[in-house]
């Protein structure tokens, strides 16, 4: 999405593999004295959040919230996209209504696999702005906006 929203900082991102580890790589990137952000898209997280409000933000909503952005409705980040958008990935997953992309995603290889083949689709031009929903595209520019806000970059 950085490729497709036109965003040209260097930025890194680690994913932590569950909501529970997030803390563990707060405390590296505060430990070697580099920037960071959290970005919860997990239906676990709320616990998470709570906890480190507690033990590093002295339970203060306005700095955990600073430094932390929760994405509402998600059990995984393949839930900030339309089903529509992630046909573009594989255009033979079914997306039934009522059931979350994180689920469906499973079962088509999962969201690592998802997540290659999706970026693989926008260097070579399959997969662009115009072609994702506005609602995707609006969703992703507010978690940008967020990191710009938080690490002070921008484009």
């Amino acid at each position: 999405m950085k490729l497709i929203l036109g965003k040209n900082y260097d930025i890194g991102l680690m994913p932590s593999m569950g909501s529970a580890n997030c803390h563990l790589l707060m405390e590296l990137c505060i430990g070697w004295g580099l920037e960071w952000v959290i970005i919860f898209d997990d239906k676990g997280a709320e616990n998470e959040y709570k906890r480190i409000k507690k033990q590093f933000f002295d339970n203060r909503d306005a700095d955990a919230d600073s430094k932390i952005f929760r994405l509402a409705d998600c059990d995984g980040i393949e839930d900030v996209f339309g089903a529509r958008d992630l046909k573009l990935v594989n255009p033979l997953a079914e997306f039934p209504a009522g059931r979350k992309n994180s689920s469906v995603v499973s079962e088509y290889g999962g969201k690592e696999l998802y997540s290659r083949l999706f970026y693989e689709k926008v260097r070579n031009g399959e997969i662009t702005q115009e072609r994702l929903l506005k609602k995707t595209v609006d969703r992703f520019s507010k978690v940008f906006n967020f990191i710009e806000e938080a690490l002070d970059v921008s484009n």
